[in-house]
């Protein structure tokens, strides 16, 4: 088979979201394939066997817990995925967030949205825009929260 049709062959048997090996992982992903179209029964003895499941299981939940383990992470999305259980990782995920309905959920989205590409002084001047119209609401809140930041009021309430 050469190296086009293997690609192509590659991408029809992937799922979506499945990323493509390219060039050293290409070649080792043919030769596995390759293998495993020869001896698959063998290799499933081998791989399936309970002790490594359990051992693979527990080495993803591992994996899983540590932020930085992106394939881990990925993993076990395409895991639960398989075995269609990808929306108990997904309700987990907005009850994580807060969300107590769809339209929080809708909420949260559009205030990252509303941020992306924002520098620090945008966001810093959207700040005190929001603190300008709240304290002209409350102001008896104005001389706690600039004392908190540090600041001074020339005149404390009450006084």
């Amino acid at each position: 088979m050469a190296q086009g049709d293997h690609e192509r062959w590659l991408q029809a048997q992937r799922y979506p979201g499945d990323v493509v090996p390219v060039g050293d992982k290409l070649e080792f992903t043919k030769r596995v394939r390759d293998l495993v179209g020869i001896a698959g029964d063998q290799i499933r003895e081998g791989l399936a066997d309970e002790g490594t499941v359990k051992d693979f299981v527990k080495a993803v939940k591992l994996g899983v817990r540590d932020p930085r383990n992106k394939t881990c992470l990925n993993l076990y999305a395409q895991v639960m995925k398989l075995i269609g259980e990808e929306r108990r990782v997904i309700v987990e995920f907005v009850n994580r967030l807060g969300a107590r309905s769809e339209d929080d959920l809708r909420r949260y989205v559009e205030t990252a949205k509303s941020v992306e590409g924002v520098g620090p002084h945008d966001g810093a001047e959207r700040c005190v825009a929001y603190l300008e119209a709240y304290f002209n609401a409350y102001p008896e809140q104005r001389h706690a929260a600039i004392k908190r930041l540090g600041g001074l009021t020339p005149v404390e309430p009450g006084v």
